[in-house]
């Protein structure tokens, strides 16, 4: 036995496990039994305006964490699109669905894909059959 591991046992006064032992370390404690779930990943994708400050997109973060607690998710990351017109976030967005084989996406509302109505729905569609994904909204 390791001399600095008898030492603190024999100062705490406490009883010895050995790997392997299954019975608790003193007779008045019992190991908790837990259930745990895992949640269903969903990531976030928003669209940041130049002119969106600070708080304007903190607020934003927050809806989206919050949609995900309330609807029974782990948010596992949001990603961010900095520059009009470029999809560089979304297709990382993709990739990372398919990674993690995850099949959900929240955003703040539609619009935040683009604000041309086709190109949203190609992007929404490309999202749906490259990865699988339902697309979840914070506003209705």
């Amino acid at each position: 036995m390791h001399i600095l591991h008898r030492l603190l046992t024999e100062q705490a006064n406490l009883p010895i496990r050995t790997l392997g032992s299954c019975e608790p370390s003193h007779p008045s404690v019992t190991p908790p039994f837990m259930e745990m779930t895992v949640k269903p990943l969903i990531y976030g994708y928003m669209r940041v305006r130049d002119d969106a400050g600070d708080e304007e997109i903190r607020r934003t973060e927050l809806e989206l964490t919050g949609f995900a607690e309330v609807e029974g998710f782990h948010l596992a990351a949001i990603f961010y699109e900095f520059v009009p017109g470029y999809h560089g976030a979304f297709h990382k967005l993709i990739k990372e669905l398919k990674r993690a084989d995850a099949h959900h996406v929240v955003v703040p509302s539609l619009r935040h894909f683009s604000g041309h109505s086709i190109l949203r729905d190609v992007m929404v569609t490309q999202l749906e059959l490259e990865a699988d994904a339902e697309i979840w909204t914070v506003e209705p």
